[in-house]
């Protein structure tokens, strides 16, 4: 009985009729797996640079917050602009697009002496855009300190001489 089934289990392995449909289901499933592996490397690696450009667009944003109150400062007259009151009325708060928003805090810092006083504007700006990527917001800060020191000499070559 044993020679029997040796005799048949030998004659079955040595037929190959079926090996065509074995090999052609594992070439089909490891192609399928490589596929899928380089969708999702794809999808990811789209993901990382969409949080990337998300995040880029934040710092500009806050970076601009930071010029505005330049600009600002900038337009100031010399009596007003070493007021801590100064920025009170001014604007600051913008927004730029769908979920895109910029909010700049000046603090003033009074330094140097009491004959000169020296002025240091610290102004922190927050950039806020929507993360792509997921719910929520990705949000970006900068601070500068701007320092206003007023002169105490005139040059001949002065705007005020030039009438």
């Amino acid at each position: 009985m044993l020679r029997g089934l040796e005799r048949l289990l030998h004659g079955r392995i040595r037929e190959e009729n079926g090996m065509a449909l074995v090999m052609a289901i594992g070439v089909m499933a490891t192609i399928a797996i490589m596929g899928g592996s380089v969708a999702l490397y794809s999808t990811s690696d789209e993901r990382t640079a969409d949080r990337s450009r998300s995040e880029q667009r934040a710092y500009s944003l806050a970076q601009s917050g930071i010029d505005s109150a330049v600009a600002q400062l900038a337009n100031g007259s010399g009596f007003t602009i070493d007021n801590a009151d100064f920025f009170a009325s001014l604007t600051k708060t913008a927004s730029f697009g769908p979920g895109e928003t910029v909010t700049w805090t000046p603090t003033r810092v009074v330094g140097g002496t009491a004959a000169i006083p020296s002025y240091k504007w610290r102004i922190s700006s927050v950039g806020t855009v929507r993360n792509p990527s997921s719910a929520g917001s990705i949000s970006r800060t900068v601070t500068a300190d701007i320092r206003l020191k007023p002169t105490t000499v005139q040059t001949r070559d002065a705007s005020a001489w030039r009438y």
